[in-house]
């Protein structure tokens, strides 16, 4: 398919019409259908039915109509970019994080950043782990902020500090008045969890496997800022990052120390061959700056 194709592809799945996708397009009716007939004859694969006189897409259309997504994003890019050459437009700061920090601490670092460099622009990308290891090395973001360990010769990898394990609760929960609170306490109340296939849920569950402990999980959840929610709502306690909780991101919510301790480890990441912007080193060292400061206190 070439980019035509594509972007004729494209405008008639978001507007499901060909009368549709010639209007967005500033094109004819024909001449969509014919591009799009032309597409399906080129790929030897059904993407449409028709039905009353309607097209409508097939499995496979939705199939690749997904990845005309992810790869129109892209291109979008390059024309930003394009235009953005030469201009006195700067460069954005693209960050990727873990949906934990983004919802505490990186909103934080980015407040502090914008007030001190004016001109500067940032795009979030919030991304499982792994993910975000892929993001860097297609170059779709320059740093990326974990909160697990990273090991690849392609990245540069700096500890910045580990993030405790907190077990949350509402501030009128029978927990909150504890200093601290262990897995037995935690066992009379409705948990919500972190799916085992996540690496949260994986260590959290080795956790109280060795403590010879069940949980009495009612709610899984994919992300620590999904658990502060639901137990913000009243659904239970979670144990999540002390940093999912970071300057009272979730009101109403308390934590408390777990006890035994458990950390998870947090590191800035970027691609070993990519050049340093003065954003990217600014960036890092307030990341550096408010893990410090979020220790002392």
């Amino acid at each position: 398919m070439n980019l035509r194709q594509i972007e004729v592809m494209r405008a008639f799945m978001l507007t499901g019409t060909v009368s549709g996708a010639a209007e967005l397009l500033h094109i004819s009716q024909p001449g969509v259908s014919k591009a799009l007939k032309h597409i399906e004859d080129q790929l030897a694969v059904r993407l449409f039915r028709r039905v009353k006189g309607r097209l409508l897409p097939t499995a496979e259309a939705e199939q690749l109509f997904t990845t005309i997504s992810e790869a129109w994003l892209q291109i979008e890019r390059v024309g930003n970019l394009a235009r953005n050459l030469g201009s006195s437009v700067p460069a954005i700061l693209r960050v990727g994080t873990t949906p934990s920090l983004g919802a505490s601490l990186i909103p934080s670092i980015v407040s502090v950043l914008m007030k001190r460099r004016k001109e500067l622009r940032l795009s979030v990308e919030l991304s499982a782990p792994n993910v975000l290891i892929e993001s860097l090395f297609t170059r779709n973001i320059d740093v990326a902020v974990t909160l697990f360990p990273v090991a690849h010769p392609g990245l540069l990898v700096e500890k910045v500090t580990d993030s405790p394990l907190v077990c949350i609760m509402p501030k009128n929960h029978a927990l909150a008045r504890r200093t601290a609170v262990s897995l037995a306490d935690m066992q009379p109340f409705p948990f919500v969890s972190f799916a085992p296939n996540t690496p949260e849920g994986r260590q959290i569950g080795d956790l109280f496997a060795r403590a010879g402990f069940e949980r009495n999980v009612a709610i899984e959840v994919r992300s620590s800022a999904s658990a502060c929610w639901f137990v913000k709502a009243g659904a239970g306690v979670a144990i999540v990052d002390f940093f999912a909780v970071f300057k009272e991101a979730f009101p109403g919510v308390v934590a408390r120390p777990l006890r035994p301790s458990i950390s998870f480890e947090m590191n800035i990441c970027t691609h070993a061959l990519a050049p340093t912007s003065d954003a990217m080193v600014a960036f890092a060292n307030e990341t550096r700056r408010q893990c410090q400061l979020a220790q002392k206190g």
